[in-house]
């Protein structure tokens, strides 16, 4: 009974080893399960079920695991570091989800109060310059030997998404979450990655920030007004201005920020 005994600790032992050991080198795996699912269960227990809050809480805990995964992709360090690394990205990423949740959650409820045709209008008025112009963008902006399909896809898909959401905390989470897949890509992710490109691109979308762009805006119209007075008529469309507006502001922002 003593030697049985014996050999069943030994093997609860090994099993809790072995359990370790794993759970060590997923780190990245482990950290944005818990605090994905944590995040997602305080807002569910601390708001209604309702469609804008259902959203909310999935983002916060889609974002944790998706910034758990990326840091477990770029290889976890070992020990404390590693695992402290872990859970800073994971509480980043889902707080990058939630902010982009709450950015999904105002269209959300613009659908609720004015129907599909509002989300059309709003796809229409703005998300078609947001992805013209971003395209336009990562062509001049993007060196010909890394030019891609999906490189070029993203950057559409990112342009009608960021210029859709009228919040310039979500568009930043956007911006966040895509320079943090990139330093994954990179190899050169630390924890400090999604603050930062959150915090350069939350300082640039606020309203103030637009000087540049309307500059151009002024530059341009003054150059048509003159050419109008020497009696050549060119009326370009509202949509030309603004992609041209917005493509200056990319160029701007990639000069003077490596944005």
């Amino acid at each position: 009974m003593k030697q049985g005994a014996a050999q069943a600790w030994e093997g609860l032992k090994s099993t809790a080893e072995g359990v370790w050991k794993w759970l060590d080198e997923h780190k990245g795996l482990v950290a944005g399960g818990v605090v994905g699912l944590a995040a997602a269960v305080l807002i569910l227990a601390t708001g209604s079920l309702t469609l804008p809050v259902v959203l909310t809480a999935l983002a916060a805990g889609g974002g944790a695991f998706l910034f758990g995964w990326l840091y477990q992709q770029s290889g976890p360090k070992p020990g404390l570091q590693g695992w402290l690394e872990a859970f800073a990205l994971a509480g980043t990423g889902a707080v990058m989800g939630y902010l982009l949740g709450q950015g999904g959650a105002m269209l959300a409820g613009l659908v609720k109060k004015a129907g599909w045709t509002a989300i059309w209008k709003l796809f229409v008025g703005k998300g078609i310059v947001g992805g013209v112009s971003s395209g336009i963008s990562y062509g001049l902006l993007t060196p010909r030997d890394q030019w891609s399909i999906g490189g070029l896809a993203t950057a559409v898909g990112v342009g009608i998404i960021t210029e859709m959401l009228a919040q310039p905390a979500a568009k930043a989470a956007v911006v966040s979450i895509l320079g943090t897949i990139e330093a994954m890509r990179r190899k050169e992710l630390t924890w400090q990655t999604p603050l930062r490109e959150f915090g350069k691109s939350f300082l640039l979308e606020q309203p103030g920030n637009k000087a540049y762009n309307r500059l151009f805006g002024r530059s341009v119209g003054k150059g048509l007004g003159w050419l109008s007075g020497k009696g050549i008529s060119i009326s370009p469309p509202n949509f030309v201005m603004r992609v041209a507006n917005r493509v200056s502001w990319d160029v701007i922002k990639s000069k003077l920020f490596g944005m």
